[in-house]
């Protein structure tokens, strides 16, 4: 938590021996609260720090003044450039709940210093419309973050093999996409207010896996980045406050599995575009669209684009760049990244805890073309072949798994694990088996939700 934020809470100095540090004076701490309305910072937060306690002549505290960049060496974000004077100065503090700054400095390298002056910028510009108004003349300028998310990496082990496929658990790294992860750049440092665009590719080519790699480091600089799933993004259609709403900083919208959520889409897209027009501010709104297909003359596209009317239309359509194709990485040498992507994902098995996997062959020529046909050189299905390799311990079979096969086995270890986890309870494993199936075909469902 930090000295500070101890001598906030104990109302004196803690004096335990500790390396000298350059802690807030209570009179900044006082200031820095002030100046947000004693709120925390996070806006996706937002919650009130101090309130009555049972005792009429006492008041409770929950808030920190935390430090943007570290009060000593070692501490998050610290920057020896600065001085005693500057660390201790109200610029270098952001006024958090207690929760929220334990998070930011847990995490340092995703709540960055960019990120947090953002945060204390935005907090102190909402408490400033704030003032002197009653809570129904506050305006209501919409100005909210989206509740994007952006999944992060879990702890791995070998089962179930399903788990170390997912994309945000990243089991190997990002390999040939230079040229999509320019593209994607480009896109989003386009100077324009709105841009939107569509990624399609087969299952297995890695659109998912790309988009996080795009949308993280977005977020580390401050943008409003991440994935917006089916559910957040109904109940953001239907808030009475939508007609409203427009991004308080540059934002980055990931949707995936586009074509089922085309009516929220449209009108999605007919709110961006109305902010597009009578937006002048420097922030901008970047929406990536991810699905297998998309086609702007035929089906869901086509319906997307031709939704609204006059100007809202033409700016939807202004605003969207062509639709763009993944295909299998490694065009220029497809083979070679084939064998690279096999070669990682054995040293990715190697580094879990259980026996080490088999040798990795050599592969010749002719059982590289075999691999390629089979798995089309996707990156799942190439990633599959060598961790059902690495299971069975058996390199033998490694080039003769087509997809289907690799996705039969897939669902079979997964059964398996089921019935491991449910000691064996076929009733269990049948009801567990069923819901599955059920969430496969309508998506993530509210437990409210009447169906």
């Amino acid at each position: 938590m930090g000295r500070n934020a101890l001598d906030h809470q104990l109302g004196q100095p803690y004096t335990h021996a500790v390396p000298l540090r350059d802690d807030f004076p209570e009179e900044v701490k006082r200031i820095v609260a002030a100046r947000v309305g004693n709120q925390c910072s996070n806006p996706d937060c937002r919650a009130l720090t101090s309130g009555p306690q049972i005792d009429p002549t006492k008041a409770l505290n929950v808030g920190v003044a935390a430090h943007i960049t570290a009060a000593a060496p070692g501490g998050p974000r610290y920057d020896p450039s600065l001085t005693p004077e500057e660390r201790r100065h109200p610029d270098n503090a952001i006024w958090l709940c207690q929760n929220c700054a334990k998070l930011v400095d847990n995490d340092p390298a995703r709540f960055t210093v960019d990120l947090l002056r953002k945060w204390k910028a935005e907090a102190e510009k909402g408490a400033s419309e704030q003032i002197g108004k009653t809570a129904g003349a506050v305006p209501r300028t919409g100005a909210e973050r989206l509740p994007l998310h952006i999944d992060r990496p879990q702890p791995l082990t070998r089962t179930p093999l399903s788990r170390l496929l997912r994309p945000y658990n990243a089991f190997i790294d990002l390999m040939g996409r230079e040229p999509e992860l320019e593209s994607l750049a480009t896109f989003c440092d386009h100077p324009g207010a709105l841009r939107w665009k569509v990624l399609t590719g087969a299952g297995g080519v890695g659109k998912t896996r790309l988009a996080l790699e795009v949308a993280m480091p977005r977020e580390q600089t401050g943008w409003d980045s991440g994935f917006l799933d089916a559910e957040s993004l109904k109940q953001w259609i239907g808030h009475n406050r939508f007609a409203d709403w427009r991004p308080p900083t540059d934002t980055l919208v990931v949707i995936d599995y586009a074509a089922s959520k085309l009516e929220e889409l449209k009108h999605l897209l007919e709110r961006c575009a109305q902010w597009a027009q009578d937006h002048t501010g420097p922030e901008r709104l970047r929406l990536l669209l991810l699905e297998r297909q998309a086609d702007p003359d035929n089906g869901w596209l086509q319906a997307l684009l031709s939704f609204g009317e006059g100007g809202l239309r033409d700016q939807v359509r202004d605003s969207m760049e062509p639709v763009q194709e993944i295909r299998a990485p490694g065009r220029e040498a497809p083979d070679e990244l084939m064998e690279v992507i096999l070669r990682a994902t054995f040293e990715g098995w190697a580094r879990l805890p259980g026996d080490p996997p088999p040798p990795l062959p050599k592969l010749d020529g002719q059982e590289l073309r075999e691999l390629r046909r089979r798995t089309e050189g996707r990156p799942l299905f190439l990633q599959m072949a060598a961790l059902r390799a690495c299971a069975e311990n058996d390199t033998s079979k490694l080039t003769q798994w087509g997809q289907e096969e690799l996705l039969e086995d897939a669902v079979g270890r997964e059964r398996d694990y089921l019935k491991r986890e449910c000691g064996g309870d076929s009733t269990r494993v049948t009801l567990v088996e069923r819901g599955v199936a059920l969430l496969t075909f309508t998506g993530p469902m509210a437990r409210e939700d009447p169906r």
